[in-house]
């Protein structure tokens, strides 16, 4: 069976698994260690003019993990994030196959709990075939050097590919036209569309991805001169300015509590103030963030206004290396709830790591000005492991 990044797999498990592990065996019931609980849902505070008590629950990796499933109502659980996985709910182009999603709507109403439907259709988890129609026009993300990038799991699309955007258009359409005949009562509550945003620096200079930096520059400055004082450069016009080349090779270490040192990479640049530079290009990718990140929201809402919309972003705060993963990762709390208007619900994936107390509160502080209702996943399994 694929994975929803195109890989072959015994289950189309997500970067849940890339990253953590696939889910523990265990024989007792207990909310901090079931395999398919992965990780604990904190609180979950969807209508909070509704429902005054935050509801709590879990991600379920059901039925592509089925690890006592029929134990989940003794947590006293009032939602879980069930996982609709593109690759098999549309194993191909014109094909779908609802058969998974029936089975998560029959156990949680069998259970009495709610679900939020974790839509993974972002260019992670995009299907073998979705991938293979991209890089067939040439829309995969590139390196520095311009080569085709990409995870173990091989290349993924880029943020702007018409090709990916026409193809989970209509995966979208016709998984919510499914929603809204299938559950005509309300069991899934909440769209939660796309799961991590997954474009780190060494994925982001595909000629799309540097086209869009040029026109993003000519707005930010104004001039080609302006752009030529702070960076130190003697570009001719904005399309000739470059995609800035940086790295940061080792800042995802669950140990580490310093700071990563951000590597300007080896291929020729002819600007000579590369902080300059570097403050520009994390900006800019701040900003496609946001826009996808909004984008997809308001696409699913406008195919379902009766359900809201809730994000899901991870952010770590407390240590610097923290800092350093949010700026390769590009989603800045900040930046993305500011910007990211279509999303109703803040979703936050957090770690409350190393019996540090601000962890989780720091991120909840950054996003509670925003006046929205907040999402908390603590990354239980990720930082016992760590």
């Amino acid at each position: 069976m694929k994975t929803c990044g195109g890989g072959d797999s015994v289950s189309p498990l997500c970067p849940l698994e890339r990253e953590h592990g696939a889910p523990a065996r265990t024989d007792r019931v207990n909310p901090r260690t079931m395999s398919f609980l992965t990780p604990l849902l904190l609180s979950l505070a969807l209508s909070q003019a509704v429902r005054p008590q935050p509801e709590v629950g879990f991600v379920w990796h059901y039925p592509f993990v089925d690890k006592g499933t029929v134990e989940i109502p003794k947590t006293g659980t009032d939602s879980m994030i069930a996982r609709a996985a593109w690759s098999s709910l549309q194993p191909e182009e014109g094909r779908y196959d609802w058969s998974n999603l029936d089975r998560q709507l029959a156990e949680a109403r069998k259970g009495g709990y709610k679900l939020v439907l974790l839509l993974e259709a972002n260019q992670f988890c995009a299907p073998a075939w979705v991938v293979k129609k991209a890089g067939d026009a040439d829309e995969n993300v590139r390196d520095a050097s311009g080569n085709v990038a990409g995870g173990p799991h091989g290349a993924i699309p880029g943020p702007d590919s018409a090709t990916f955007d026409r193809l989970q258009s209509a995966y979208l359409k016709a998984l919510t036209d499914y929603v809204k005949k299938a559950d005509p009562e309300g069991t899934i509550t909440t769209y939660q569309p796309g799961i991590e945003w997954w474009f780190p620096y060494e994925w982001r200079h595909a000629p799309a991805d540097v086209a869009r930096f040029q026109a993003w520059m000519k707005g930010r400055y104004g001039s080609i001169g302006e752009v030529n004082r702070v960076w130190n450069a003697a570009y001719p016009n904005f399309k000739a300015i470059e995609d800035p080349a940086f790295d940061a090779p080792k800042v995802y270490q669950k140990a580490r509590t310093g700071l990563a040192p951000l590597r300007i990479l080896g291929e020729k640049r002819s600007y000579r103030n590369p902080a300059a530079a570097w403050y520009d290009w994390s900006k800019y990718w701040e900003s496609v963030a946001a826009r996808t990140i909004g984008g997809l929201s308001a696409k699913v809402k406008a195919l379902d206004p009766s359900r809201p919309t809730m994000s899901w972003i991870t952010n770590s705060y407390a240590f610097g290396s923290q800092w350093d993963y949010v700026q390769w990762s590009s989603v800045p709390m900040d930046a993305v709830a500011r910007n990211a208007p279509g999303v109703d619900v803040l979703g936050l994936q957090l770690a409350s790591s190393y019996g540090d107390p601000y962890q989780i509160s720091f991120g909840l502080d950054v996003a509670r000005k925003y006046g929205k209702p907040m999402s908390v996943l603590d990354l239980l399994d990720f930082l016992r492991s760590s």
